[in-house]
């Protein structure tokens, strides 16, 4: 009888009830979930959260739904390091809000690819660099200790100056009648030194151009006094280059092609190829009185270095980004 009365329930979901708030109907039972009826996810104040011990090597904490201030920013480097989120069996109730209005019943789940955003827990008493990872304002979890470790100085740079770091996020869930919803997640952060450039950004127009597969710079031992500064106290770092449009003189010819520019000093120059390959985006930015400034590599010691540039070629550039390019 039980099994009959289950089909004709209504499916998991946020209804309204008596007190003009959504609540948690799991398929079966009401729950003590609820949520403000305006659309807006309704979140619980940060000062009433109650941390418990860490789990799988990371902090993690009862709260559902943190907040940030910041400005969101993306990476300087690509996301090149898949974390996995630890601590996310405490979180269910950002999951299930996530997740709402979702069938996530299947054997298999439910992914979605919602960005996150990752934030220091400068209050978590087990774990001094703890790095809460939110989804839509909602805190779903902690990045394991170790790499928080080594993530969490660059972050409390970036919240230094008003801004937080928005990264690629996976999200997983699965909830069978009558069961909590089990859930985790995942998020693709840029390895460590690359949340934002060692070196300034340009202080004239700029336009940043999209990231692309990367493009090996050559002739970088020509300029070691400029490069080998940034390499003092490490083996890598992402560098702001522009790129700036040049004459190569050879033997019997001259080549178009494009030169490396960091802090106004050469460190490089691209192939004829790839710079023919770069050569109508850079032209793009640089008619609307703008340097075209680029993502880039560096790699090495004091003794020889190179230089590798992340950037979409011309081609490969959309109408959107074409037409976001405004004059200076």
């Amino acid at each position: 009888m039980r099994e009959d009365n289950r089909d004709i329930m209504p499916p998991a979901g946020w209804f309204s009830d008596d007190s003009g708030l959504l609540r948690w109907w799991d398929g079966e039972r009401w729950t003590e979930h609820t949520r403000a009826s305006s659309g807006a996810k309704a979140r619980r104040p940060a000062a009433g959260r109650e941390s418990v011990p860490a789990e799988r090597g990371g902090s993690v904490s009862t709260n559902v739904a943190a907040t940030t201030s910041g400005t969101p920013v993306e990476a300087w480097s690509p996301l090149t390091q898949e974390l996995d989120v630890v601590g996310e069996s405490r979180h269910s109730d950002s999951f299930a809000r996530i997740f709402e209005g979702i069938a996530i019943g299947h054997p298999d789940g439910v992914e979605l690819f919602n960005p996150a955003i990752l934030v220091p827990d400068a209050d978590n008493p087990y774990d001094p660099s703890a790095v809460a990872v939110l989804v839509d304002g909602l805190e779903v979890g902690f990045l394991q200790r170790e790499r928080a470790a080594k993530l969490r100085p660059e972050l409390d740079a970036l919240a230094s100056d008003g801004l937080c770091l928005r990264v690629a996020g996976r999200q997983w869930a699965r909830q069978y009648p009558g069961e909590t919803i089990f859930a985790s997640a995942t998020v693709k952060a840029p390895p460590p030194g690359g949340t934002r450039p060692a070196n300034d950004f340009p202080s004239a127009p700029y336009a940043v151009l999209p990231a692309g597969s990367a493009l090996q710079a050559r002739k970088e031992d020509e300029h070691m006094d400029v490069l080998s500064p940034f390499l003092a106290s490490t083996s890598e770092c992402w560098l702001a280059v522009v790129l700036r449009p040049a004459e190569e003189v050879r033997a019997r010819s001259t080549v178009a092609v494009i030169e490396v520019v960091v802090d106004d000093e050469v460190v490089g120059v691209l192939t004829a190829a790839s710079s023919e390959k770069l050569r109508l985006v850079v032209k793009h930015v640089n008619d609307r009185g703008r340097l075209a400034l680029a993502r880039a590599r560096l790699r090495g010691n004091g003794l020889q270095a190179a230089v590798t540039v992340y950037c979409a070629r011309s081609v490969e550039v959309s109408n959107k980004w074409v037409a976001s390019v405004r004059p200076a």
